[in-house]
């Protein structure tokens, strides 16, 4: 996962090294073809693949419903990896998937919602000219 962010391999092995000293080292679930794939869609740094793989291994039966959701909500994000982090919390705190956000849903679908402008009337033109001319 690294290299791809533009690491160096020594580094990274560096890194894989010292979570296998720790107990931290996450390997053998990167295997679950469905968290791969979420995880190469998104790009998500090591940090978030981590605790996304820790909060699924938690879930499952649920994992696979809980990552179709989440890519569902990620598509329409502006800031992916924030909101996905956000979930992850809710998951963790009250074991489910917390209620999406209100801009996503605001359109009745979740997939297809859209944040709109608060304000689409044309603004008001001032009954003054500016241009004044100056007499001296």
């Amino acid at each position: 996962m690294g290299t791809r962010n533009n690491k160096k391999p020594v580094d990274v092995m560096l890194v894989k090294i010292r979570e296998l000293c720790n107990g931290t080292f996450i390997g053998k679930d990167l295997l679950d073809p469905d968290i791969k794939d979420f995880v190469w869609k998104y790009n998500l740094d090591d940090q978030l693949l981590h605790r996304l793989i820790k909060t699924m291994k938690k879930r499952g039966k649920h994992k696979k419903q809980d990552l179709r959701d989440m890519d569902e909500r990620i598509g329409n994000a502006k800031h992916p990896s924030g909101l996905l982090v956000r979930m992850l919390e809710g998951i963790e705190e009250h074991g489910k998937m917390p209620p999406a956000p209100g801009w996503l849903v605001q359109g009745g679908h979740a997939g297809s919602a859209r944040r709109e402008p608060a304000d689409t009337k044309e603004p008001k033109k001032s009954s003054r000219s500016r241009s004044r001319s100056r007499e001296r």
